[in-house]
């Protein structure tokens, strides 16, 4: 009896596991809150509005905080001996052309 019923019960089983692990799991499009990071990424969306209120006209400084803080979090790794430009510089030269 129950060879004829073993596909369904490792198919329930494994369903059932799936659900497990994926109801189980945070989730990827939020934010901790209250880590180091979320309010360290809040202060610098705050500084870049800042910086485009006061520096900037014809910008969408909502726009550009999103986008310049985007790239100044960017924390992807570095080839030694290799000159970058300063993540604020690029951020901001980017931001200010797209928005």
């Amino acid at each position: 009896m129950t060879g004829e019923f073993s596909l369904a019960i490792y198919m329930s089983l494994g369903v059932a596991a799936a659900m497990a692990v994926g109801f189980s799991s945070p989730k990827l499009t939020e934010a901790q809150p209250g880590t180091v990071e979320s309010q360290e990424l809040v202060e610098l969306v705050q500084a870049e509005t800042s910086y485009c209120r006061n520096n900037m006209t014809d910008v969408d400084c909502a726009c550009f905080a999103q986008k310049s803080s985007h790239v100044m979090d960017n924390q992807a790794p570095r080839v030694r001996e290799v000159r970058y430009v300063r993540p604020q510089h690029l951020a901001r030269s980017q931001a200010g052309t797209t928005c």
